[in-house]
């Protein structure tokens, strides 16, 4: 698969403020034909586990639906302790810092306004984030 094209994909994905998107408009965006567009849409599913691939039936289309708008989990505002950087950055080092060391701010914008932020550890486990959603959908009135 050519990695320009998942590239596009991803900006494409970036843009979408809706929880899905049809295979058939990620065709028209990207200009391929559409058992392309469903096979790039299969690798982001593969590297997205937020993201789910719906096998269109009953005259549905196959599309990629998210519990959160797609624009929020491909152009996410990334910042590591308090300089609004790179993920990739070291981060600091001093545990008194906004950031302590090993963890990630992550934004998010929940509704229209206010975004909100968590800081999380850079090395989240898939059961960690479990308990995560536990405890915020134990919250909700």
């Amino acid at each position: 698969m050519s990695e320009a094209l998942v590239l596009k994909l991803k900006d494409v994905l970036a843009s979408v403020i809706e929880n899905e998107i049809t295979a058939s408009d990620i065709a028209d965006r990207l200009r391929v034909d559409i058992g392309l567009a469903r096979d790039l849409m299969k690798e982001i599913v593969d590297e997205y586990y937020e993201i789910n691939y719906i096998v269109g039936r009953k005259g549905y289309e196959t599309r990629l639906s998210a519990a959160q708008p797609l624009n929020s989990i491909f152009a996410p505002k990334i910042s590591v302790g308090n300089n609004h950087e790179k993920a990739s950055k070291k981060p600091p080092t001093d545990l008194n810092s906004a950031n302590p060391p090993h963890t990630i701010t992550h934004c998010y914008v929940l509704r229209k306004e206010p975004m909100f932020e968590v800081r999380l550890p850079i090395d989240l486990s898939k059961d960690e984030a479990d308990r995560l959603n536990a405890y915020i959908s134990a919250i909700c009135i």
